[in-house]
């Protein structure tokens, strides 16, 4: 959606489309009847509601709208009813989503899914290259090109979303593309550097789920063997003596991912070797998780301690 960040296009949004369902409780019918009202008031997506004993489904129906009907204002009230819906329902906990926005710009593609965390709304966005299959799509008020299904009611095709949703989700947690999409904030990871503090310096990114770690040199890093030899002097832990060796030597260190217990959800190896010879940083990518709580240095996976 529409938005401020860096990685968002330069250039003008000149089409887009909706999709996706979102299923759940409502303890209160009438309020969240008014509120669809309120998204389709909007004008840029039609959203269709139906509602019985307490259960609802939102379908966003995938006509492709044009660039005139997007803005930040509405795209933020957008997020806000949508968040008022969440809150409106008996049992957040378990509502299931897979409304999205389609942005396609001149350069480039904005895809955006209002998953539920936390018991609200997370408007999670990434960026992709203009593919051929968008542009075909740039009809305004025509539907998005999708599977067809001739002959059915909106009761079957909400069951057939339902399953797809089902399926589809229980295909994507097994490969951890949900966990990955539901990852942690970058700002909020803890970093321990334990006993590489103050030989190696860490900064984390993120981009789309994926946290990048960049590991250069430290103000204490040693850059001759001397220097090595002298931190190695006093009354130092054994720990503290492998990770100057391991830095000196150029060797392999773990970057650990873990949760709010210290279990290790994720590792992976990186070579100090780069920064023998010059001051520019190596690189380590971990998938990221919800769970995700803290990066941490380390000279094994630690895996087999858990």
């Amino acid at each position: 959606m529409t938005s401020d960040r860096e990685d968002v296009p330069s250039g003008e949004v000149q089409f887009a489309w909706f999709g996706g369902i979102l299923e759940g409780q409502a303890a209160d019918l009438e309020r969240l009847g008014s509120t669809v009202q309120e998204i389709n008031g909007l004008g840029m997506v039609v959203a269709d509601l139906d509602a019985e004993r307490g259960r609802f489904s939102i379908l966003f129906d995938n006509v492709v709208v044009s660039a005139s009907t997007m803005n930040r204002d509405k795209s933020e009230r957008l997020v806000e009813l949508l968040d008022r819906i969440v809150h409106l329902s008996s049992t957040p906990e378990r509502l299931e989503s897979t409304l999205n926005c389609t942005e396609v710009y001149s350069d480039g593609v904005v895809e955006t899914l209002f998953a539920v965390r936390d018991g609200a709304i997370d408007a999670v966005s990434r960026r992709r290259e203009v593919r051929p299959a968008d542009l075909a799509k740039q009809n305004v008020g025509a539907p998005a090109p999708s599977i067809a299904v001739p002959n059915m009611g909106r009761p079957m095709i909400v069951a057939l979303l339902a399953l797809l949703m089902v399926a589809g989700g229980l295909m994507a947690w097994r490969n951890g593309l949900v966990d990955q999409i539901m990852a942690a904030q970058v700002e909020t990871l803890q970093v321990d550097q334990t006993s590489f503090e103050g030989l190696l310096a860490v900064k984390v990114d993120g981009t789309w789920g994926i946290y990048e770690v960049s590991i250069s040199r430290g103000p204490k890093y040693p850059e001759t063997a001397a220097e090595a030899t002298a931190l190695e002097g006093g009354e130092i832990t054994t720990a503290d003596l492998a990770a100057i060796r391991t830095v000196a030597g150029g060797s392999k260190v773990y970057v650990q991912l873990l949760d709010k217990d210290s279990k290790v959800l994720e590792a992976e190896p990186v070579s100090l070797a780069g920064l023998l010879s010059k001051d520019e940083p190596v690189l380590a990518k971990l998938r990221g998780r919800a769970r995700a709580k803290s990066i941490r240095l380390a000279l094994d996976s630690g895996f087999s301690k858990q």
